[in-house]
């Protein structure tokens, strides 16, 4: 038995359609989309079964707010490893996806380890909840693919009860890398320029063009003070503490230097919405 498998009791069948859609949809997106190297997609692919990236998030948001009891909607919810590792630590689950396959794909996932899916297909900028509905809304790693930047947020605003936590995180393309494509990247390189060199390199540009808002930490600091916002750079904490995952923090010099320009490769904000 696989790590991925383990702990698997009430539906193996779901589960084993879970992973062969998964695969498939991985190796297309990772494969014929972005045009990955083959070692990369299987790692990819492999990361993905294991829901590592849902495992530390969840364990991030436990410690944050606490998800036994908490109404949490997942916004742009993908293949369903944040909302399936949330539940399973006492949160009351919902999400919303966009991609049609993806919604199927994290129903097997929910299904094949006893949880009744309430996972629908839509769009962040019209969020079919009402009012002040959950406790907690999280968006991972979404803003910099929507229409409307400002809309999504109004919406994850709306639902959320006062008091209550949104956590957002995305890609800062003030660091020079391109995280789709797994690219060093000039920051804010203009997009037909980008689109060029991966032509160069022999990638589709198309999800570059069509799909990728360039988000940044400051244009995402700007945006909570608008709002009025309170917001926590959890990125910065952890990485202050030692505590972040990502490879980059475990030189100190490396550290020191990303901690003093702010030039994070990605950035988690947990924001609160203020009391009435």
């Amino acid at each position: 038995m696989s790590p991925d498998d383990a702990g698997l009791s009430t539906n193996s069948v779901a589960y084993v359609e879970y992973k062969t859609r998964l695969t498939e949809h991985l190796r297309k997106y990772y494969g014929e989309c972005l045009g990955l190297d083959e070692w990369r997609v299987r790692l990819s692919i492999k990361r993905r079964l294991a829901r590592e990236r849902g495992g530390e998030l969840a364990r991030i948001l436990d410690d944050l707010v606490g998800l036994s009891g908490t109404r949490m909607l997942d916004v742009g919810s993908g293949w369903g490893e944040l909302l399936l590792e949330c539940i399973e630590r006492g949160a009351v689950g919902s999400g919303i996806e966009l991609d049609a396959e993806e919604v199927a794909i994290s129903e097997l996932l929910l299904k094949s380890r006893g949880f009744e899916p309430r996972i629908i297909e839509g769009r962040g900028e019209a969020l079919p909840w009402p009012d002040e509905s959950f406790d907690l809304v999280t968006c991972q790693q979404v803003l910099e693919h929507v229409d409307d930047i400002e809309r999504v947020v109004s919406e994850m605003l709306r639902v959320t009860r006062p008091g209550g936590s949104m956590f957002v995180s995305t890609p800062n393309y003030l660091f020079p890398y391109e995280g789709h494509y797994m690219l060093k990247w000039f920051p804010l390189l203009p997009k037909r320029v980008g689109a060029r060199i991966l032509r160069a390199k022999g990638r589709d540009p198309t999800f570059l063009l069509e799909h990728v808002n360039y988000t940044t930490y400051t244009s995402m600091r700007r945006l909570w003070r608008r709002h009025r916002l309170p917001a926590r750079n959890i990125t910065l904490e952890l990485a202050r503490s030692r505590r972040h995952k990502s490879t980059i923090y475990r030189s100190s010099v490396v550290r020191r230097a990303v901690l003093a320009l702010r030039l994070f490769p990605n950035v988690s904000w947990l924001v609160t919405k203020p009391p009435r």
